[in-house]
């Protein structure tokens, strides 16, 4: 619940307990008029005023009314302070890997070359017919490369696009 909704509950409640207040100041004015009218005083027997009792009841609930009001009026016309800011900070620039890394068989070499030529990204179904290796050697090959982070696979319909990665 955003504060501005807190507020005019605020306002709200304020409102009645006013109306309370009020309710109460009557109602004790009529019970010291018929004390007046039955005993000629508007004091009870231990001395004190039923007026000033009223007048307690109403100024408390007045006070309290104001002061829940301004809790209120504050929630609902604070400005909203902005979230967090993100500073987007531009990222540099990652070379491409154009070399296989010497780590590499012979056959994991001649599929990172052909990614190499095809401008760093190829269908995985090309790699098998330009390698001339069977689809599961590919698949395997591919695997490795993929676990040591030089390339990734997307799917693409049917087939994977095959990524050289950056560094």
């Amino acid at each position: 619940m955003d504060n501005r909704k807190i507020g005019i509950m605020l306002v709200a409640l304020a409102i009645i307990i006013a109306v309370f207040g009020i309710y109460l100041k009557i109602y004790n004015d009529k019970i010291a008029q018929m004390q007046q009218a039955e005993t000629g005083s508007c004091y009870l027997t231990d001395g004190t005023c039923i007026h000033t009792t009223s007048d307690v009841i109403l100024y408390s609930s007045l006070g309290i009314a104001i002061f829940v009001t301004a809790i209120g009026l504050y929630l609902i016309f604070k400005k909203k302070e902005p979230g967090h800011v993100i500073i987007k900070r531009p990222m540099p620039k990652r070379k491409e890997i154009t070399v296989a890394p010497k780590t590499l068989s012979l056959e994991s070499k001649k599929i990172f070359d052909l990614l190499v030529q095809s401008n760093g990204t190829i269908l995985q179904g090309e790699l098998v017919a330009k390698s001339g290796m069977d689809k599961v050697k590919v698949s395997r090959i591919l695997d490795k490369l993929e676990m040591q982070s030089l390339i990734e696979r997307k799917r693409h319909g049917m087939s994977n696009l095959v990524i050289l990665r950056k560094k």
